[in-house]
């Protein structure tokens, strides 16, 4: 942004962030939708849309209960401004199995480290809040399409929301571009 400096590179990434759920409690059996969002931090919007990005993308067992609605709440409440997640206690109450979420995290880490190492603080427009309201509107469209059982481009649209929300993250527009385009080609095969 011209005379700001560029934000620094998240402290914490997200792929520590995610690894920590598993590491932070290494008792959990199951993990409540609550239990995952606590381990991320409330403040976490991003973050948390990468968490919840995966059920969508890696077809493991014991996910199904949380394809699409986490992240399409969590969308809803980026078009209203939101920083911090609130969600109902009939979505804080699902959980997923130790092993379901321990698979599909591990799965995704190296590509989301590679992510990382290339992500950086760039095309900031993209990262700001009014940008993200309306990003908030795409990611809720997407969401709402991996929720209903229409088949075929669930992990594209999910793949979309991974990408946007991993830019966000790192302040990198360019990722959230990709991302959109991504998503908005998912959502032309769809339709055609």
């Amino acid at each position: 942004s011209p005379g700001g400096r560029a934000p620094a590179v998240a402290s914490i990434r997200t792929s520590q962030v995610l690894r920590e759920i598993l590491t932070k409690n290494p008792g959990a059996k199951n993990f409540t939708v609550q239990e995952s969002v606590d381990a991320i931090g409330e403040n976490r919007v991003a973050t948390s849309l990468v968490c919840f990005s995966l059920p969508g993308m890696l077809p493991v067992p014991g996910t199904s209960n949380l394809r699409g609605v986490p992240a399409g709440l969590i969308a809803g409440q980026m078009i209203a401004g939101k920083t911090e997640i609130k969600l109902p206690h009939f979505i804080l109450r699902r959980s997923v199995p130790r092993r379901s979420l321990s698979v599909a995290i591990y799965a995704i880490l190296p590509v989301l480290e590679m992510a990382e190492k290339a992500a950086k603080p760039r095309q900031l427009w993209a990262s700001h809040p009014a940008v993200q309201r309306v990003l908030g509107v795409f990611i809720l469209l997407l969401a709402l399409i991996i929720a209903l059982p229409f088949f075929g481009f669930n992990v594209a649209h999910a793949a979309s929301i991974f990408i946007i929300s991993l830019g966000l993250a790192e302040h990198d527009g360019l990722a959230i571009l990709i991302g959109v385009l991504a998503g908005l080609a998912s959502l032309i095969l769809l339709t055609g």
